[in-house]
């Protein structure tokens, strides 16, 4: 059985055993990557969810493990871009529930909308608070982080690990870590896919963990992001 009708498999297995969700895949032919979209959100964020995509991914790479298989959900980092073709299936008991619901990325288009009526300038709505002097260090530690980049990030180390050896597994080849960063980031520069984003990421913090030859050494305040 070839990759694409294993997966198609899967899709009827999932609506079995979660009748309430809406399972859209993508397979892309170019990198033999795998998309499965899970909808709603809820379900995937549950722990019993959590623990059959985990099975499936292993069974996954055990079987094809040239391939990859991501999941992702609504507002995911990524999402399926339609340039392949999309299968849809849903379960017995799945509601949309985003149908009129209220999107929250819209919310800066609402609150200019009477201004552009009215021929006034529009607010700047991209960063809001960044004129608030009172900083909840608390609520940063929260709002300055991406669960979900950290989840892409863990499944495909997760991979990895199956692929080419564990974190500081001496007995795995020496790879060109940094080049290959910056291989990808150049890549997502000319495609914006931002699964190059995760992989830069990865990349770098393996280079940070197992090259005992380099340091750290703190140089804040030396260069900053430059403003486009």
């Amino acid at each position: 059985m070839n990759s694409v009708n294993y997966v198609t498999t899967l899709l009827h297995n999932i609506i079995q055993q979660f009748p309430t969700t809406k399972i859209s895949y993508e397979y892309d032919s170019w990198d033999d990557d795998h998309y499965i979209k899970v909808e709603p959100q809820s379900v995937y964020a549950s722990i019993q969810f959590s623990k059959y995509e985990t099975k499936i991914i292993y069974d996954f790479i055990e079987s094809y493990p040239s391939e990859s298989i991501c999941f992702i959900t609504e507002n995911s980092l990524v999402d399926l871009d339609g340039i392949n073709k999309i299968k849809v299936v849903s379960g017995k008991l799945y509601k949309s529930t985003n149908k009129f619901a209220y999107n929250a990325t819209r919310k800066p288009y609402v609150d200019n909308l009477w201004k552009w009526k009215c021929g006034l300038s529009e607010q700047n709505l991209s960063m809001p608070g960044r004129s608030q002097t009172n900083i909840d260090i608390a609520k940063l530690a929260d709002t300055e982080w991406n669960a979900e980049f950290e989840q892409l990030m863990r499944k495909r180390l997760m991979m990895g690990a199956i692929r080419y050896g564990k974190l500081r597994d001496i007995n795995k080849p020496q790879f060109a870590r940094v080049e290959s960063a910056i291989k990808r980031l150049r890549a997502y520069l000319s495609t914006l896919n931002k699964e190059y984003l995760v992989d830069a990421a990865n990349l770098c913090m393996v280079e940070f963990v197992e090259n005992d030859n380099a340091h750290f050494e703190s140089i804040d305040d030396g260069e900053h992001v430059k403003i486009k």
